[in-house]
């Protein structure tokens, strides 16, 4: 059975992040986001929280909501403000192998957050897994996807589409222990396909591997609390802050195939799992 670390469906009728057991989670109609609180529906206690601002002075963040051109709640980033989303990784329920990694978002691309290393990030955990759009590409706005396997890094994977800007789109990224691969679909989870796949092997590394610390998973910005690959102590960051909106968030603890993927962004999915993963959970949400 398939393992979703998270789901964020944030549909009209509900607007919440993050659910993770050993069976498929999702949120119910009733989880809806309030004030810096993300909560989780699943039971595991797993709530994310909004924060902002920089490195040392940062605050709580309330995440207001817009529509999409699906109709579907959406969280609005404004990478001005250093908006993102923490979810802390307890007791290792964070830590994966392979993965697969679904947003569903618009991009703004007026906003220039990270004039240095030119990223808008969908997620990462530090020192371990990450999901991007590149400004620094040719052409620009691109997809990568990265992470540390068996210690040492691998952050050159650059997907071949451009995101459009302002324009309600999927991207996935999955890694199965042999490929990376990135796959796009329009908003509405039509038209899917492969991006781009490139061999990689190895073992995905935990964040306190890397950087000393067991690091969050975060949406919507790159933030590492502990120390650079390779180095020692603290030398906390907060950059590369998403500017648009997301409506959807997923992360399974394996590697959907392409099918399994449009099978979860269809609307026939509603309940974000791949065909292969239900069973006799009875799908309550509506979404």
């Amino acid at each position: 059975m398939f393992r979703t670390l998270y789901h964020a469906g944030l549909r009209s009728e509900e607007c919440s992040l993050l659910a993770r057991t050993k069976g498929h989670v999702r949120f119910g109609k009733a989880a809806h986001t309030s004030g810096p609180s993300v909560p989780d529906r699943s039971g595991s206690g797993n709530a994310g929280a909004g924060k902002k601002g920089p490195v040392g002075s940062e605050t709580s963040w309330s995440p207001t909501t817009t529509t999409d051109a699906q109709g579907a709640t959406a969280v609005v980033f404004a990478g001005r403000q250093k908006q993102r989303i923490e979810i802390p990784n307890r007791m290792g329920g964070l830590d994966v192998n392979h993965f697969s990694i679904l947003v569903r978002f618009t991009l703004n691309e007026s906003v220039d957050t990270d004039p240095a290393h030119q990223r808008y990030e969908l997620m990462e955990k530090a020192g371990s897994f990450w999901f991007n759009v590149r400004e620094d590409t040719t052409p620009r706005y691109r997809l990568r996807v990265g992470g540390f396997f068996n210690g040492h890094s691998a952050d050159t994977f650059t997907g071949n589409r451009v995101i459009p800007n302002r324009t309600l789109t999927w991207a996935v990224a999955t890694y199965d222990g042999a490929h990376l691969r990135t796959y796009v679909a329009r908003g509405d989870g039509t038209h899917l396909a492969l991006d781009r796949s490139v061999a990689r092997t190895g073992t995905l590394n935990t964040g306190a591997a890397i950087t000393g610390i067991d690091e969050n998973l975060v949406v919507g910005a790159k933030h590492r609390k502990g120390h650079a690959p390779g180095g020692t102590g603290t030398n906390e960051l907060a950059q590369a802050f998403f500017n648009g909106t997301m409506s959807r968030f997923l992360v399974y603890a394996t590697a959907l195939t392409q099918s399994q993927i449009a099978a979860v962004i269809s609307g026939s999915a509603s309940s974000a799992r791949p065909a292969a993963a239900r069973g006799a959970e009875r799908d309550t949400t509506g979404a």
